[in-house]
């Protein structure tokens, strides 16, 4: 045989040993494990590749450990591929999944990484809490896999606002509000703190308050056969979604001589007479209805007496501008 074709079948023999070494030797590099994130959500999955930096090839893995025990196969947490089993899946993480993962090889090497499990976000619409001035009111986050949660308004923590009033016992996952005020109106935040990540949700308050109406008029006093105003103010919340008017417990319809209007997003409401007569020379009433808790109706009222400077010109005289009135419009406009 020639010197040339025993060099190569040398050199054959070491490319074959060097491969054969390569493969089931011990490797020097050193071992990580590679993970897609170290934060996933609850029912989502996740996956650690346990590598030798610096190497062409996958660690060959002896077992996993989590928490430093041993993890046992399962439906939900698998290795693969063969024959390395450098990969661990979990799939539909769970809060009891969150912990420190080791990769062993067959020569000793470990490598360990963290896998935080959180809930994910309420995006779904939270139904409105609502309570009435005076009253308590009870905030509720709902989630499983977190470790406290904090609660916010305005960017103020709760417990340095009025500490008497707001109690959240426990992990904070309620919140507690006594002798409600208008100014507890608006947006509560809760933040869950689930080891080294935080998500937020959001809580509505609705405060209602029982309706108080105040009144004033165009002149402090009426003068018969001129126009005269008299106007209705709530200021509850929410806003009254209507008003009626009665002249002695009697409804008030418009007409041509009477009219009202109400604007809701204000809370007022406006009798107009022109002009005045002294049949309107009584106890009229406004008469708000305003919708509370739970379909609750609450009815709020004001009872106006009018007196007038001015007199008829002779007894009758009411009646007979009524007539005239009513013949020229031909209907009745009155009430």
């Amino acid at each position: 045989m020639s010197m040339d074709a025993s060099f190569q079948s040398h050199l054959q023999m070491m490319v074959i040993c060097i491969t054969v070494l390569t493969i089931f030797l011990p490797v020097k590099g050193s071992l990580y494990i590679e993970i897609d994130s170290n934060a996933v959500g609850q029912g989502t999955y996740a996956r650690f590749v346990c590598l030798v930096r610096g190497s062409d090839r996958p660690a060959m893995v002896r077992t996993w450990l989590k928490n430093g025990h041993t993890l046992q196969s399962n439906i939900r947490a698998s290795t693969l591929p063969p024959p390395y089993y450098n990969q661990l899946v979990i799939r539909n993480a769970q809060p009891t999944d969150a912990g420190m993962y080791t990769c062993v090889t067959n020569e000793g090497q470990n490598s360990t990484q963290y896998l935080v499990v959180y809930c994910p976000i309420v995006t779904y619409p939270r139904p409105v809490v609502r309570a009435v001035i005076g009253g308590n009111a009870t905030l509720r986050c709902d989630g499983e896999c977190y470790d406290y949660i904090f609660w916010s308004k305005n960017n103020y923590i709760i417990d340095s606002i009025e500490p008497e009033r707001f109690y959240s016992p426990g992990n904070g996952s309620a919140l507690y509000i006594t002798n409600v005020t208008m100014s507890d109106n608006g947006t509560f935040l809760c933040e869950f703190i689930s080891m080294k990540t935080a998500y937020r949700a959001v809580e509505l308050l609705v405060v209602e308050a029982a309706d108080q109406v105040t009144v004033s008029r165009s002149n402090s006093v009426a003068s018969v056969g001129h126009d005269y105003e008299i106007r209705c103010e709530s200021n509850g919340h929410p806003r009254p979604e209507s008003v009626s008017w009665f002249n002695d417990s009697k409804p008030i319809s418009s007409t041509n001589r009477v009219s009202m209007r109400y604007r809701r997003e204000n809370g007022t409401a406006t009798l107009s007479i022109s002009p005045l007569t002294h049949y309107d020379l009584s106890k009229l009433e406004c008469r708000f209805k305003q919708t509370l808790l739970e379909g609750q109706i609450n009815y709020i009222n004001a009872v106006i007496s009018i007196t007038a400077t001015g007199t008829a010109l002779f007894p009758g005289f009411d009646f007979l501008i009524q007539i005239l009135f009513g013949t020229l419009c031909g209907c009745d406009c009155f009430r």
